[in-house]
């Protein structure tokens, strides 16, 4: 944690002004961390301690800082009684949604398979917590992942949901996110999305070369 004061240092000393930081990595295990139990800081950036002075340093130098946050992909198998049969997202049939990491020439790494969790399961069991433990580290600003590009049906019969269904959860999130931080920011950014977020990360420059063509 304390590189993003040198990183910040670098470019206020280069004359850039109104930096806002997107914090990633800092739950359990880093970035690929497991998100049914993420919040114990990780100990290789520096733990509760560093993550405290440096949100007080942020604070003080007028920083905006703000906690990068992955609600819904598990890259391993949920934790704590949170089992894959309840948790995760299903195909039609009986085989979970897998999915592999690709490197940056786009090519699949070997034993990476990752899932999504139900957005309904998230709701029920996650939503509340989520915020106030994010809250109680001291952020006052939030980047939800998925919410603004991820939107999928869910044939798991425990919590089935169509994408419409999943439009309205995203939806929701957003407003209580925003009554809880400062800023609420999503990736990408969806036109439902769009209406309600503060801040928009990564929008995509190029189409996507899907057409929909009618009579």
């Amino acid at each position: 944690f304390s590189d993003v004061q040198d990183i910040y240092n670098d470019l206020n000393g280069s004359g850039v002004s109104n930096v806002r930081l997107s914090l990633l990595g800092w739950q359990e295990d880093g970035y690929y961390g497991n998100v049914t139990d993420k919040y114990g800081i990780e100990k290789d950036y520096g733990g509760k301690s560093e993550l405290k002075d440096l949100l007080s340093w942020a604070d003080k130098n007028g920083v905006t800082i703000s906690a990068d946050n992955n609600l819904l992909q598990l890259y391993s198998p949920p934790t704590f009684g949170n089992t894959l049969r309840n948790t995760v997202v299903k195909e039609p049939g009986t085989n979970y949604v897998m999915f592999k990491i690709a490197n940056s020439a786009g090519v699949y790494a070997p034993n990476t398979q990752f899932y999504y969790m139900s957005p309904l399961y998230f709701d029920k069991n996650f939503l509340e917590e989520d915020i106030e433990e994010i809250k109680d580290l001291g952020f006052k600003n939030v980047d939800l992942q998925q919410v603004g590009d991820k939107l999928y049906t869910d044939y798991n019969f425990k919590n089935a949901l169509l994408r419409q269904q999943g439009l309205n959860y995203y939806q929701k999130w957003i407003t209580e996110y925003q009554k809880a931080f400062n800023e609420v920011s999503v990736y990408y950014g969806f036109d439902y999305a769009v209406k309600d977020a503060d801040i928009l990360l990564d929008i995509p420059i190029e189409s996507s070369n899907l057409f929909l063509m009618d009579e």
